[in-house]
């Protein structure tokens, strides 16, 4: 029987480290995006992430606004993201930490993150899936097949998960027109905790 693994790391996701926790609140009709990274405004699409490990994949688009950032990720039980098993969606806050320059030249922004662990939500796709989490009554609920997003953020089952949730986080970004590259999270990070190099493989604008 399927379980529901929520392998979390994609672009803001994947650094360590502490930030500046005084940026936008994602709760207040006064959060805007920091000036600086309004050049991120609009929707990014990753390229379909492929766990060579477990054969599977998942896909995520970001969306910066005045509002602050939305994020939803798809998961998927194929290396190709065609047969979706689930999806989960969250918000963060973003605060704009100054510039850095690469070992290569390059100029990047860095930024930091802070995520809504208060509205984490999950829409169950596959029905092996829904049917699993119906039968463990997995956060003592029974509506999994409803075809709704269900806030997990107060559900026992996911205490770790929105746990680790909870740390600030650190990367770095460059829009190339409507590409934008973020850091490579498979290399060392610097003494501040941030990416040293980017990834070669951008989001793209969608």
């Amino acid at each position: 029987m399927k379980t529901l693994t929520l392998f979390i790391s994609m672009n803001l996701l994947t650094a360590c480290g502490a930030s500046d926790n005084s940026g936008t609140n994602l709760g207040s009709n006064s959060s805007k995006l920091p000036i600086e990274t309004l050049d991120l405004k609009g929707s990014w699409q990753e390229p379909c992430d492929i766990d060579i490990d477990d054969n599977n994949s998942r896909q995520s688009v970001e969306t910066y606004s005045d509002a602050g950032i939305s994020i939803a990720v798809d998961y998927y039980s194929d290396s190709d993201c065609t047969f979706e098993d689930f999806s989960i969606k969250f918000t963060a806050s973003i605060n704009y930490t100054g510039e850095k320059i690469l070992s290569s030249g390059q100029t990047v922004k860095k930024v930091g993150a802070i995520i809504d662990t208060k509205n984490v939500l999950v829409l169950l796709i596959d029905e092996n899936l829904k049917n699993s989490y119906i039968n463990k009554n997995i956060c003592s609920r029974s509506d999994w097949n409803s075809g709704q997003y269900i806030n997990i953020s107060n559900c026992y089952e996911f205490n770790d998960l929105i746990e680790d949730l909870k740390a600030p986080l650190k990367d770095i970004y460059y829009v190339d027109g409507n590409r934008v590259y973020w850091g490579n999270s498979e290399r060392a990070n610097d003494e501040n905790g941030f990416p040293t190099e980017l990834k070669s493989t951008p989001n793209t604008k969608i």
